[in-house]
């Protein structure tokens, strides 16, 4: 369209100049197909190699920028050469990791658009012309319902999709504005009405847009219609919910965010057990070590919101996360729990961990590989998948507890309560004479576990004594409450959802 407007202009280009321009855009468009198809693909893998998201980053935008600026010089538009560009890097298989680096910019861009629009609105014309105006809206809206619907109905959608995306995408698009702009400088205008016409079409655009969200809620309701199978509880249908959030079919399943030794473990030992699950990584050899096995890959820094969603997070049984950084763990495990609170969280950090930070970050189950097995992460995991599989009086030594208990209340040694891991799944001392025990405390300031009053040897109060670490929380199951020895004070509690559960 943009090459056809010199001609509906009637500027002094010939038919055969026309020929040859659309030969031309032809050819580049030819020309990216290839680049993306083989240049591409192991340009962003070289750089992927890097595992430096700021380079990476760089490098898309320079391939943006230089695909735009090479197909203006080929006289193709500006912008239908950053939407090449945006094809070429979406053909890689970093195309994830790509969206997830640029998201910002996208978010920024959009900002910037939006509020332009609204900043050429002029109001007073938007009420003197109103039904011109309400006609150009009518006659926009007829034209990309017909138009979407019957894109959407190639493809086979369902009706449900149909229905809800024609109305989602019914309003006034980018490019729209990138052909107004080519056709006014050569005279074109919308329905050849000069200012009024542009105007008319800027009033639309505006109206569409404050428009959509009612759009798209009449989308859902009449795409409900007729159906008789159950719709998700927010009302949106499966490939149409899919379709505006960008998650996808992912559900009860694993995520590895990261591909180290624990994760390839949990991964075997996942699939062994035929539990569904995704890994994300950075890292291009990993990746392709995991395709290699046939396992689900998403490329992607999963620190990034949207690498999550398509992973599956939100509607995760569970989120492993092997990286040996605290701190980064700890990032990742906040990003998790903004999308779900309810997944359990199973961290691997190697040693010298903040138990505090991590805790309050949301992370269920900690594994210190400093300390443990080189299957204690997969161990952990399995546990809590086959919830119920161990002996009810033995406890979970990765599981980080952290009581609520209220530092101003009546017991003056609450300050000294913190997120723990328990020190071990049983009685310490019991375990290693091979004695027995009734029930099971953990001590809150340390994590030391050790027998009740009602065992034979009492070991909880004798490392309370010991240790001077006087409160402690019952380790039984279902139990949530806590114990001062030195005042002998029964304490109450909930366990802190943020810090993990108990």
């Amino acid at each position: 369209m943009v090459l056809l407007v010199p001609l509906l202009g009637g500027s002094d280009s010939s038919w055969s100049d026309l020929a040859l321009a659309l030969l031309r855009a032809a050819g580049v468009v030819a020309a990216v197909l290839i680049i993306a198809r083989r240049v591409m693909p192991p340009l962003l893998e070289i750089v992927a190699r890097t595992c430096s998201p700021e380079v990476f980053l760089l490098t898309v935008i320079a391939v943006c920028f230089g695909t735009a600026y090479l197909t203006s010089l080929a006289g193709v538009s500006v912008s239908l050469g950053a939407f090449l560009a945006g094809l070429m890097v979406s053909e890689s298989r970093h195309s994830s990791h790509a969206l997830g680096e640029t998201l910002p910019l996208q978010i920024l861009f959009s900002a910037t658009f939006f509020v332009s629009v609204g900043m050429l609105l002029d109001v007073g014309f938007l009420m003197s012309n109103l039904p011109l105006v309400l006609a150009a809206l009518a006659l926009v809206l007829v034209v990309k319902l017909v138009t979407t619907a019957a894109a959407a109905v190639v493809v086979r959608r369902d009706r449900q999709t149909v229905i809800a995306v024609s109305l989602l995408l019914a309003q006034v698009g980018e490019f729209s504005f990138v052909l107004e702009r080519a056709g006014r400088s050569v005279d074109l205008t919308p329905a050849g009405l000069g200012d009024d016409g542009s105007q008319a079409f800027i009033a639309a655009t505006v109206l569409l847009m404050v428009a959509t969200p009612w759009l798209a809620g009449a989308g859902r309701s009449l795409g409900r219609r007729g159906q008789p199978s159950a719709q998700p509880a927010d009302g949106r249908t499966g490939e149409a919910a899919a379709a505006a959030t960008g998650e996808t079919d992912r559900r009860d399943h694993v995520v590895l965010l990261g591909y180290g030794d624990g994760a390839r473990e949990v991964g075997l030992g996942l699939r062994a057990r035929q539990v569904p699950f995704v890994v994300t990584t950075l890292n291009p050899d990993g990746a392709a070590e995991a395709e290699a096995r046939g396992w689900d890959v998403i490329r992607g820094d999963s620190t990034k919101h949207h690498v999550l969603v398509e992973a599956g997070v939100p509607r995760a049984r569970m989120v492993v996360i092997g990286d040996d950084d605290a701190e980064m763990a700890a990032r990742q495990t906040s990003v998790v729990r903004g999308l779900t609170p309810d997944a359990t969280v199973v961290v691997r950090v190697d040693g010298n961990a903040d138990l505090a930070m991590l805790a309050e970050a949301g992370v269920d189950k900690l594994v210190d590989a400093t300390h443990s097995s080189a299957t204690a992460l997969s161990d952990s995991v399995r546990a809590s998948i086959a919830d119920g599989s161990r002996g009810e009086r033995m406890i979970d030594p990765s599981r980080v507890v952290r009581y609520g208990l209220d530092p101003d209340g009546a017991c003056p040694h609450l300050p000294d309560v913190a997120a723990v891991l328990p020190s071990a799944a049983g009685c310490e001392d019991c375990l290693r004479t091979g004695e027995d025990w009734v029930h099971l405390r953990l001590c809150l300031t340390c994590g030391h576990v050790g027998c009740c009053d009602s065992s034979p040897n009492r070991h909880a109060r004798t490392h309370a004594d010991a240790a001077e670490h006087p409160v402690v929380g019952s380790a039984e199951p279902d139990e949530r409450w806590g114990w001062c020895y030195i005042d002998e004070l029964e304490l109450a509690s909930a366990p802190d959802r943020g810090a993990g559960r108990t």
